[in-house]
């Protein structure tokens, strides 16, 4: 069976942009699984970063416990004592403080 030359070369032809096709399609894939590597390593980073900073917040609500637990009673600056503690005292308190003192 003779083929001619121009036959020859078309077929030549046509397998060469087949495969330059075939390599433009890898190329694709490559670049889309890099892509995919890429999203996934910054997924990772953003985990540990969340789990670094839920360490810290352990560790100083840690700590916060640590401080508080020696105190047996609240401070005493924001409680009143029982019974008032302020009726013999002179000095004017923040109810009284339109009337005369000591003869109201």
């Amino acid at each position: 069976m003779h083929v001619s030359e121009e036959g020859k070369k078309r077929r030549s032809e046509g397998k060469k942009r087949r495969s330059e096709g075939k390599k433009r399609r890898s190329e694709g894939k490559k670049r889309r699984s890099e892509g995919k590597k890429r999203r996934e390593e910054a997924k990772k980073r953003r985990e540990e970063g969340k789990k670094r900073r839920s360490e810290g917040k352990k560790r100083r609500s840690e700590g916060k416990k640590g401080r508080s637990e020696g105190k047996s009673s609240p401070p005493s600056h924001n409680y009143a004592p029982p019974g008032g503690g302020l009726e013999h005292t002179k000095t004017s308190t923040h109810h009284d403080l339109g009337r005369a003192n000591g003869n109201g």
